[in-house]
This record gives C-alpha cells, sequence and structure tokens, in this order.
C-alpha cells in the first residue's frame, strides 16, 4: 500500500472508519496514493462529483490527517 489514502463521507452520517475509505469501482479495492497533491485532489474530485460532504486524506507513516475539504 502507498503512503495516503482518503476516507470521504456525508455531514451527520454514522461513521464508518475503514468503510469510508474511498475504492477503486471496480476491483472495490482501497485506493492509496504516493502523494499528498495526487491523495487530494481525488478527494476533492470525488467529493465535487459524488454524494461526499467531506473527505480526509491520510498519511499512513505517521497516522494524522494531512489534508481535508468540505463542500
Amino acid at each position: 500500500m502507498k503512503r495516503y489514502i482518503v476516507f470521504a463521507g456525508i455531514r451527520g452520517q454514522k461513521q464508518g472508519g475503514w468503510n469510508e475509505a474511498l475504492r477503486d469501482r471496480d476491483s472495490r479495492q482501497v485506493l492509496s496514493f504516493d502523494t499528498l497533491d495526487e491523495a487530494n485532489d481525488t478527494g476533492k474530485e470525488r467529493s465535487q462529483g459524488h454524494h461526499y460532504d467531506w473527505y480526509h486524506v491520510v498519511d499512513l507513516h505517521t497516522g494524522e490527517i494531512a489534508c481535508f475539504g468540505r463542500k
């Protein structure tokens, strides 16, 4: 797995933990990214084009939220 993963969800929805990690539409594998920019761009794209209200990019090396966005 690469360094960054993106979680996204709907405001007010019960939190789903790992179930909120973005997945490949075909393989259903958790999407992971080498760069923060790539992960952030994907979070923005998915939150604007879908019903997600927010996204978090998590750095798997530090366990911290590296960036986030909201509608």
